[in-house]
C-alpha cells in the first residue's frame, strides 16, 4: 500500500524550463491524492524558487528542498531539518568554481555571484554551478571529488546541452532528507512511491519501496526504476499517481 508519494519538480512535475509550472491535471490529481496519502516534493530548488510551485500544487505535507539539505513545512515555511556544508567545504568548492565564467548560486541567495568579494565564506546548504558545458562538467566534477564529505550531482540545465551542478554535504542528499522525512511522518520505506527524472533522484530510489522514472528520465534512473511512466509533457506524474492510488 502506498502511504506516501514524493516527487521531483523540474522534468517530473513541471517542464524543465525556467517558467515551468504544473499542469491543471497534475494540480487536480495532487488534490485528490492528498486525501489518500502524504504527498511531498523533493527538489533541488531553494525556497525562493519553489514557493510559487508549492502554492500552485497546494502541498500540505513536509517537503524536501535545496537538493536534500532542508525539510520544510510548506504551509508555514518552517525548517524542520537542515544539513549544511562547513565553511571550509564552502571555500574549497568556491575556489574550484570561481575561475570559470559560470553563474554561482549559494543557498537561497536571490542573485548569482560573480566576484569573490560577493561571497561571504560561511556554512551553506547548497552551492549551484549553473549551465556548465559538458566538457567543463567532467573537469569540475573530477576536482570536486577531491573535497572530503561533499557530493555533487549533475542536473539537466534549463540551457540546452548544458549541466547544472548541485553540491551539498555528503549527508544532505535527497536520500538523507527522505530518511528524516519518513521519521517525521512515521511511514515505512516500503510504503513510499518516489518519482523522478534525473540522477539526483537516485538517492530517493535507495529509500523508496516503489521507484518510478519519467519517460524523459536519464538512462541510469530508468535502469534503477520499478516502473517507467510517460514523459512530463504527457502528464506522466499525474498518470502514475492516478493509477497507483486508484484515483
Amino acid at each position: 500500500m502506498i502511504k506516501a508519494v514524493i516527487f521531483d519538480l523540474d522534468g517530473t512535475a513541471i517542464p524543465n524550463k525556467k517558467a515551468g509550472m504544473p499542469s491543471q491535471r497534475l494540480i487536480k490529481t495532487v488534490a485528490k491524492a492528498q486525501s489518500k496519502a502524504k504527498v511531498s516534493i523533493a527538489t533541488g530548488r531553494a525556497l525562493s524558487n519553489v514557493r510559487h510551485i508549492l502554492k500552485a500544487l497546494k502541498i500540505t505535507s513536509p517537503s524536501i528542498i535545496a537538493g536534500g539539505t532542508q525539510i520544510i513545512n510548506p504551509q508555514t515555511e518552517e525548517t524542520l531539518w537542515k544539513k549544511e556544508l562547513s565553511a571550509e567545504q564552502t571555500k574549497a568548492i568556491i575556489d574550484i568554481c570561481m575561475p570559470y565564467s559560470y553563474e554561482i548560486w549559494i543557498s537561497d541567495n536571490a542573485k548569482a555571484l560573480s566576484k569573490r568579494e560577493d561571497i561571504i565564506i560561511q556554512p551553506e546548504q547548497v552551492i549551484y554551478l549553473m549551465a556548465v558545458s559538458k566538457e567543463d562538467t567532467k573537469i569540475i566534477m573530477q576536482k570536486l571529488e577531491k573535497i572530503s564529505d561533499i557530493v555533487a550531482h549533475e542536473i539537466k540545465s534549463w540551457t540546452p546541452d548544458h549541466i547544472d551542478i548541485h553540491i551539498t554535504h555528503i549527508e544532505a542528499t535527497k536520500k538523507h532528507a527522505l530518511i528524516e522525512l519518513l521519521k517525521l511522518e512515521q511511514i515505512a520505506k516500503k510504503d513510499v512511491m518516489a518519482v523522478g527524472d534525473g540522477n539526483n533522484d537516485l538517492p530517493l530510489f535507495e529509500i523508496a519501496g516503489f521507484k518510478v522514472a519519467m519517460g524523459n528520465a536519464m538512462d541510469k534512473l530508468k535502469k534503477n526504476a520499478d516502473y517507467i511512466t510517460d514523459s512530463v509533457d504527457d502528464d506522466g506524474l499525474a498518470k502514475v499517481i492516478e493509477e497507483k492510488l486508484s484515483l
